[in-house]
């Protein structure tokens, strides 16, 4: 069964698309003491040379209230990207190693939005987790995180 995200057109017209999802996480990535930011597997795709592409990432997981979280993103190559909450305006991550710290008590669940541009053939973008302050209990990013469609 191939995974899509569902959306209601606002034309009024009530058609249904499917969106596809470009990339989903299959196993839970669990941060223990560790500020480290390290790539979610299975959370990353590539883009081709001078494709630009928007995505929405919907991650779940849950965290104590200590260790809050803190995400980024690379890119391999020339290419660049730049991950936000909510809005591209509001800069918060880019491939250049800038990350954001969100606090996330109890379970979660984020909306992340991307740009992402690709330079040369192939580059990949990959979504980074750890937790913002080191604490002893387990922050994750559960399996079932997903990105989400290009919008570009």
């Amino acid at each position: 069964m191939t995974q899509a995200i569902v959306s209601m057109a606002s034309s009024g017209q009530g058609t249904l698309t499917q969106l596809p999802v470009l990339a989903n996480v299959t196993a839970t990535l669990t941060k223990n003491a560790d500020t480290t930011l390290e790539d979610i597997p299975g959370l990353a795709f590539i883009a081709g040379a001078g494709e630009t592409w928007v995505c929405i990432i919907y991650v779940t997981g849950s965290s104590a209230a200590t260790p809050d979280s803190k995400w980024g993103c690379t890119m391999s190559g020339s290419g660049t990207a730049e991950m936000s909450v909510g809005s591209l305006g509001q800069l918060l991550a880019d491939e250049g190693g800038a990350s954001f710290a969100i606090t996330t008590n109890g379970e979660y669940a984020l909306l992340l939005i991307a740009r992402v541009v690709g330079a040369s053939g192939g580059d990949t973008f990959q979504v980074q987790f750890a937790q913002n302050a080191s604490a002893a209990s387990n922050s994750t990013v559960t399996a079932g995180s997903i990105i989400a469609y290009r919008v570009a």
